[in-house]
């Protein structure tokens, strides 16, 4: 599940400089919330994985990602804490993963206007466009409709191909402080 998150959150055509879409939604909001769906291919394209949720997410280094189907789990990003939560499980296990280098870094990071996001296809309405993380050369590539982000696609490390498709985006939510601490019952397990 984890890796389907952190992999969330990539492809080649002509290059560009970062179009204004790309470097404005990314530089103007402190938060946001919406809704997800994920679909995970293998590399014939045939879906085996599924799931829905909410997420949150506030900067700098804060996100709640709740999947409630197929299996409720929750990822939770608070600061350096990085959390996977099992609720059937009734786990909650650290992680030792580093958040800049997942599709995260854009959130968390304010690209320049400088920055080599490429704009690669247009499709159903979208503007797709594509990035590579500047130390580890992963691609990811991030769909617009408009000025808003609606789809996050990227291949994981066996080869899948993962599709995030975000809607009821809300921008700069208000949140507490409580919304992104750990907070499960006693009967949990944790793992550190």
């Amino acid at each position: 599940m984890i890796k389907l998150v952190f992999t969330l959150v990539a492809l080649a055509c002509h290059t560009a400089q970062a179009d204004n879409s790309f470097v404005s939604f990314f530089n103007n909001f402190d938060s946001l919330s919406g809704e997800f769906k994920q679909e995970t291919y293998d590399e014939n394209q045939t879906l085996i994985s599924y799931g829905s949720g909410t997420w949150r997410f506030k900067k700098p280094k804060q996100l709640f990602w709740h999947t409630y189907k197929p299996s409720e789990q929750i990822l939770l990003i608070n600061n350096h804490e990085i959390w996977l939560i099992d609720m059937d499980l009734e786990q909650a296990a650290l992680q030792n993963i580093n958040v800049d280098k997942t599709p995260l870094y854009w959130l968390i990071n304010k690209p320049s206007a400088n920055s080599a996001a490429t704009l690669i296809r247009q499709e159903q309405g979208l503007d797709w466009y594509r990035v590579e993380h500047p130390d580890n050369q992963q691609a990811f590539e991030f769909g617009f409709r408009g000025d808003l982000l609606e789809a996050i696609q990227t291949n994981n490390v066996l080869g899948q191909t993962v599709k995030i498709y975000l809607h009821s985006l809300l921008i700069n939510p208000t949140f507490s402080a409580n919304d992104f601490k750990l907070d499960i019952a006693p009967s949990f397990d944790i793992i550190q």
